[in-house]
C-alpha cells in the first residue's frame, strides 16, 4: 500500500485501437465503415503513406520523419512514462535477509 498521499498506476496495453460507433465493443480492426480509431486519425494516416511508399519502392523518408514527429508528439503530450519493470531485483542483488521464492 502506497504511502497517504501517493498512488500506483498502471497502464494496460492492449491490441484493441477500435471500437464501433457506439464506443462498446473494442475491435482489433475496422469491420465496418462506422468504426471508430481510439488513436489518432492523422497520426494513422502519415504512418499508412509512408509504409505505402515504402512498400512501392518510392522515397518516403520525409514523411517516415513527419510520422514519427507527430508520434512522439503524441507521446509527450499524453504524458507516458517509460514501462516500469515489475519482475523484482536481479538475483544478484545485494546482501540482506532473504526469503526464497514461494516461502513468502
Amino acid at each position: 500500500m502506497p504511502p497517504v498521499g501517493h498512488a500506483v498506476y498502471f497502464e494496460w496495453c492492449t491490441k484493441f485501437w477500435a471500437t464501433d460507433s457506439t464506443g462498446v465493443t473494442p475491435k482489433s480492426s475496422f469491420t465496418v465503415d462506422t468504426d471508430v480509431a481510439l488513436l489518432d486519425e492523422r497520426v494513422i494516416t502519415l504512418d499508412a503513406l509512408w509504409r505505402f511508399k515504402r512498400a512501392n519502392k518510392l522515397s518516403y523518408d520525409e514523411d517516415y520523419q513527419k510520422a514519427q514527429d507527430a508520434i512522439n508528439d503524441l507521446i509527450t503530450r499524453d504524458g507516458s512514462k517509460p514501462r516500469l519493470n515489475l519482475q523484482g531485483p536481479p538475483a544478484e542483488f545485494g546482501p540482506g535477509i532473504f526469503v526464497s521464492a514461494g516461502n513468502w
